[in-house]
């Protein structure tokens, strides 16, 4: 290979992660705001994991407070989500395994806004119990 073919290798292979970091970053730049609260048997819930999953693999994170209250953030991108559907689960110590592992609910994310998630459990919740609702969070 020649010098120039190698220099024009190079060039070409920092553009192309140079545009790709910068199409991603500004798509994470419009993460919209997510809160909302967690119960169990009508009690707030602390401790909880909350997970975003969409069927893109997109996935945000919360963590409930004694009140029950969580704000999801997206692993090195901040806090909020990007608009799409995602299957919510809970994981937590007390959390019924249903919810770890088949979700809690089906939330639409829009790119105007949020209105808090609320998400009640049961303890005694099984397979059957646990039909996916849907929710759309917008302003």
């Amino acid at each position: 290979m020649s010098l120039m073919s190698f220099v024009r290798s190079m060039f070409l292979a920092s553009l192309m992660l140079t545009y790709g970091c910068q199409d991603s970053d500004v798509k994470y730049q419009n993460l919209v705001p997510v809160n909302g609260k967690v119960t169990l048997d009508n009690k707030a819930l602390n401790a909880a994991t909350v997970i975003f999953e969409s069927k893109n693999g997109i996935r945000a994170f919360g963590k409930t407070d004694e009140s029950g209250n969580f704000e999801l953030e997206m692993r090195g991108h901040g806090k909020g989500v990007l608009p799409d559907t995602y299957l919510v689960k809970v994981d937590g110590e007390s959390v019924p395994i249903v919810y770890q592992e088949n979700g809690v609910i089906s939330v639409t994310i829009a790119e105007t806004g949020n209105t808090p998630v609320t998400i009640d459990l049961k303890s005694r919740a099984t397979l059957k119990d646990n039909g996916i609702s849907t929710q759309t969070a917008q302003q």
